[in-house]
């Protein structure tokens, strides 16, 4: 027997072993040693058994030692994601209902969020950073939208689904899988049909139900929105903005449903002009601020345009028009490694435009939600783009999601959305 054998056979055997191992190449487990939640196709040297998309998979060193326990992907680039490095952990139903109920507590007995806050929308469940990869679910008031990305997500979708209403009752399900991410993992549409029919079997909501953030009401669309039917990511964002939007001219680019510019609106700007391609989300913003205006008194001129946010911002600029206050929140311009230098060219062309709408002294936020972008790319690009501009500036803060999108300080960790809040200096 050689010592490789010798080691294998005193890795784990417990009652919560899994049935087939995945055994990394050296040199490839010192990331997960350290929690790295993710182990790449590239990264696997054999696998013991043949397991099916979605089951639970042991992962071990080249040297025989057990490192922990994953969810298996097969057509996936990412081979296995990682949810237990306790050997003596049984990785079952109980297991992940504690999971959920504990990433539950952490929103509305840590953070706050719910109840009398002034907040109804949230993230509830966010993937890996809750230990839960796969799975998302935002709150949006009465209802909760929940998010399959694997297979192993869609196998948890009713599980989640019994635990979100017993900590929120009365709330409405409403399942709006990611099918390009799915497609990536060789889900089938006949499975993703078949998933969680629990959760598919509760009402509807309606097409759009008032959600608050912050205490300001903006309407959400939960069955058409994109992802889940409204960044909650930002939501920490655009209320910071808004509070520097008092008594200022602002511009929201890419605004889809009107965050940015509502909370602007509601903090008493001076002006506001929100910019879309989408005439579903314009359609969706203009609803809102007529609400709000019905609910208090505002004290500046509000609108929405349709169309290129690009094109509008250049036009704008060379006719003399700046504002205070200019935000720029485009949707994910990378999906893919290959697609990453055009991406970033993208970007730089958004935040030059941008740049060129801002008036000296003005505040202008940047932001980034791909997650192939790193920041420090992204604040790259973002320079890149104050010296085709001319223009010079202080970094006031660096922006992320909210704490209701935790991540893990590794790769792999959901760190997505990064952006960058300057003044003017010229």
């Amino acid at each position: 027997m050689d010592v490789t054998q010798k080691r294998e056979q005193e890795t784990p055997g417990d009652a919560g072993s899994a049935a087939a191992r995945v055994h990394v190449k050296p040199r490839h487990a010192l990331p997960l040693w350290s929690r790295d939640p993710w182990v790449l196709s590239g990264a696997i040297e054999r696998i013991d058994g043949c397991p099916r998309a979605g089951e639970l998979v042991d992962v071990v060193a080249a040297d025989g030692r057990w490192i922990g326990r994953g969810h298996f992907a097969p057509a996936s680039r990412i081979a296995v994601r990682m949810v237990s490095w306790n050997a003596t952990e049984v990785v079952d139903e109980a297991f992940f209902r504690g999971r959920v109920t504990s990433a539950l507590a952490l929103r509305h007995d840590v953070l706050g969020l719910g109840g009398d806050s002034g907040t109804d929308v949230y993230r509830l469940l966010h993937a890996e950073g809750d230990g839960l990869p796969g799975l998302v679910a935002d709150r949006l008031a009465g209802a909760v939208r929940l998010q399959a990305g694997t297979q192993a997500g869609i196998d948890l979708l009713e599980l989640a689904g019994d635990e979100i209403t017993r900590a929120l009752p009365g709330v409405e399900l409403v399942l709006r899988h990611d099918r390009e991410a799915l497609e990536r993992e060789g889900v089938t549409p006949s499975e993703l049909a078949a998933a969680a029919p629990a959760a598919a079997d509760t009402p509807a909501p309606a097409e759009q139900i008032v959600v608050r953030e912050g205490g300001v009401p903006i309407l959400a669309s939960p069955r058409r929105g994109q992802k889940t039917g409204f960044y909650t990511d930002q939501r920490e964002n655009r209320i910071r903005l808004g509070r520097l939007s008092r008594d200022r001219r602002v511009a929201d680019l890419f605004c889809y449903t009107g965050g940015f510019a509502l909370h602007a609106v509601a903090s008493g700007a001076a002006s506001v002009v929100g910019v879309d391609s989408s005439a579903v989300a314009l359609e969706l913003a203009r609803a809102s601020l007529e609400r709000m205006a019905g609910e208090r008194q505002l004290s500046g001129a509000a609108s929405f345009v349709g169309g290129d946010a690009i094109e509008w911002a250049t036009s704008a600029a060379r006719a003399g028009e700046r504002f205070d206050v200019v935000i720029a929140d485009p949707p994910g311009l990378v999906k893919g490694r290959a697609s990453l230098k055009r991406g970033l060219a993208r970007y730089r062309r958004i935040y030059a435009a941008a740049l060129r709408l801002a008036e000296k002294g003005g505040v202008v936020a940047l932001f980034s939600c791909s997650g192939l972008v790193s920041s420090r790319e992204h604040e790259d690009t973002v320079v890149a783009a104050l010296r085709e501009t001319d223009r010079t500036a202080s970094v006031l803060s660096r922006l992320h999601a909210g704490p209701d999108h935790p991540f893990r300080p590794r790769a792999g960790g959901g760190e997505y959305l990064k952006g960058l809040l300057l003044t003017l200096l010229n």
